[in-house]
């Protein structure tokens, strides 16, 4: 028969074993925690990096406007309509921003077809300064006031500025948003399906990121002025027969060809920056 001291030295050694044995499972398990918390951070902050890298950021100093939108495969796909013979007289641009799902769909119609939801800004020149309100009751062909849905919310400030909303419905139900700055008429419009979606949300995202750009932020008051931006600005409002004429015009105008395109250049901005100030300091006294 085996000793006592024997069966308790067996049994220290089972035991000391096991604990050992306990030891490498607890650290291999903590290891894999520990790597897997890594992984878990170094994958969240790269997805953080490429939020923040799908955000197109849009400045058109020609408009005096800055916005930004989602851009990406998840995002939207933003196109550029400038004046033609077809548009309203007083038509400076248009941004159409389409989900790029949508985008890539209709490159592959050959058919006209209705166009999807998407989120539009529509720029009109405004030379007589008219507020929101003005523009929007006096050209209900341009605001689509025709259409409305509801009343129209008045008291709106958009990126710093006095603004309109409201709701139209056509083809689609259309978040509707004016806003009067700097000599010209912003028209905001999201048109959407369910208010429950993307672009619905993605709408107020877009007009929360706008910034307008005073005369002031141009430096048309002092010296510093960019002939490339103000001779392409001057494309809006002119009409040529193919693009190396417009390209042409460009270029003659940078090189000096055409003074009184600066001039009309500095004389709208520095006065319509001075007429929304002196308004400004009038509501301000009031």
């Amino acid at each position: 028969m085996y000793s006592q001291y024997f069966v308790e030295s067996c049994i220290k050694k089972v035991i000391i074993v096991h604990i050992m044995k306990t030891s490498n499972i607890i650290f291999s398990i903590l290891s894999l925690l520990i790597i897997g918390l890594i992984a878990y951070g170094a994958f969240f902050k790269d997805q953080e990096v490429k939020t923040e890298t799908l955000k197109e950021v849009v400045r058109d100093e020609s408009i005096g406007l800055s916005f930004s939108y989602k851009g990406g495969e998840d995002g939207y796909v933003m196109t550029t309509h400038i004046k033609d013979e077809y548009a309203d007289s007083s038509f400076v641009k248009l941004y159409t921003l389409m989900q790029k799902e949508d985008y890539d769909f209709f490159q592959t119609q050959t058919e006209a077809t209705e166009g999807p939801p998407s989120l539009g800004i529509t720029i009109f020149a405004n030379p007589e300064g008219l507020s929101a309100d003005m523009w929007v009751d006096g050209n209900p062909s341009l605001s689509n006031t025709g259409l409305l849905v509801g009343e129209i919310d008045r008291d709106v400030v958009i990126g710093g500025v006095d603004a309109l909303r409201y709701m139209i419905d056509g083809l689609y139900k259309t978040q509707m948003v004016v806003v009067s700055n700097g000599g010209y008429i912003y028209v905001v419009s999201g048109a959407f399906l369910d208010e429950d979606s993307d672009i619905y949300r993605d709408f107020g995202e877009l007009i929360d990121s706008f910034e307008f750009i005073s005369a002031t932020d141009l430096e048309t008051v002092g010296t510093k002025i960019d002939p490339r931006v103000v001779c392409e600005s001057a494309l809006m409002y002119m009409t040529f027969e193919n693009g190396d004429d417009a390209d042409m015009f460009v270029s003659e105008c940078i090189d000096g060809k055409y003074p009184e395109v600066i001039d009309k250049y500095i004389l709208e901005n520095v006065s319509s920056h001075l007429f929304q100030k002196s308004k400004n300091l009038v509501s301000k006294g009031a």
